[in-house]
């Protein structure tokens, strides 16, 4: 049963209290608690989804309870707390149609929208490192996340398009949509170097060195400084010299991101790769078949590149050094996906004998 900080019958929560003059509250601790920490720019951003999080829960708890004023005193937070907070984060999409004041109070660019166990399960784990940082300072004597397991993360197979419908696309007859047509030769190159979309849209002209691709990828540079170095393909070589006269020191014309996806989704449609592919419902966990070009984004464009490499070389350590994986981290293991070819290609040494 889920814990409901709004019904009646509960009392105000002792993790949330009315304002009261102190010279330090949550948000200069959790600032202490990133600085503390020697993490990138992506890790950040992500700690600040957590911050802006709490923030909104704070609002809902003061209007669920019609509070005047209130803030998370993290001090006072159990067990009961993260059942409270996970329900919030579970349910927000309803929360702040109930009390639109929360938005309001806590304006948000991103649509709130109903979420998985595995955005959930990041975020707690996110919040468990500023109470395990927390208590190691010495700022409160027990992290509420004592004894409290955080369930794993949950992928369906990952799908990802042949070398044959990568080319298929890169060779697509777009000259009456050039707009398109630049956005497919910038969607064919990721799917040739397997660089992240954070790192594709920094490319600069002098990061090719010597027919090869080198840059250290953005998300782990403070973890691991280790330069990728990715040779480039014949494909990936005339898509560079086409934007080598380009204006300005990017290596190739990167729009926005949501621009970026929504392009990929009509490349794949215009090409005609609409077959249906089945995916792991994030928020049901069940499968549900979709069809391709409407689950396309940049991160297919990596998925692309690891897993043709692995059905040549099924090497994860050797792919991990050009795609900016720790060797032997389990997040690669999420694009080692074992297709149907390769099912194939065993059952068929079953025919040899």
């Amino acid at each position: 049963m889920l814990f409901k900080i709004n019904s009646r019958a509960l009392r105000f929560p002792q993790w949330i209290r009315a304002k009261r003059k102190s010279p330090r509250d949550f948000d200069s601790y959790f600032d202490s608690f990133l600085l503390s920490r020697d993490i990138g720019d992506g890790r950040r951003r992500h700690y600040e989804v957590l911050r802006r999080m709490i923030h909104r829960y704070e609002s809902f708890c003061r209007l669920s309870h019609r509070q005047k004023s209130c803030r998370f005193n993290f001090r006072s937070a159990d067990r009961a707390f993260i059942e409270s907070f996970s329900d919030y984060v579970r349910n927000e999409y309803l929360y702040v149609a109930e009390y639109p004041e929360i938005l309001k109070e806590n304006p948000e660019q991103r649509k709130i929208v109903p979420r998985g166990k595995n955005y959930l399960n990041a975020l707690l784990k996110q919040l468990r490192a500023f109470f395990r940082w927390a208590r190691e300072s010495r700022i409160v004597e027990v992290s509420p996340f004592e004894g409290f397991k955080i369930p794993s993360e949950q992928y369906g197979t990952p799908v990802f398009l042949s070398i044959d419908e990568v080319l298929r696309i890169y060779h697509a007859d777009l000259s009456e949509d050039h707009r398109l047509s630049v956005q497919k030769d910038i969607f064919v190159f990721q799917c040739n170097v397997g660089c992240r979309v954070g790192d594709l849209v920094r490319l600069k002209k002098s990061d090719v060195v010597n027919g090869s691709l080198e840059y250290i990828p953005t998300k782990t540079i403070k973890e691991n400084t280790r330069t990728v170095v990715v040779p480039l393909n014949r494909v990936a070589r005339e898509i560079v010299q086409r934007y080598s006269s380009y204006p300005g020191d990017r290596l190739l014309p990167f729009v926005s991101p949501a621009s970026y996806n929504r392009y990929i989704k009509k490349l794949l449609k215009v090409s005609g790769v609409t077959y249906l592919v089945t995916r792991l419902d994030t928020l049901s966990r069940t499968e549900r078949k979709q069809p391709f070009n409407e689950v396309a984004s940049s991160h297919l464009a990596r998925r692309t590149f690891i897993g043709n490499l692995y059905r040549q070389v099924r090497d994860p350590d050797l792919i991990s050094e050009m795609t900016g994986h720790v060797v032997g981290s389990q997040a690669f293991t999420r694009y080692r996906g074992i297709d149907v070819q390769m099912k194939r290609e065993l059952v068929a040494i079953l025919d040899e004998k």
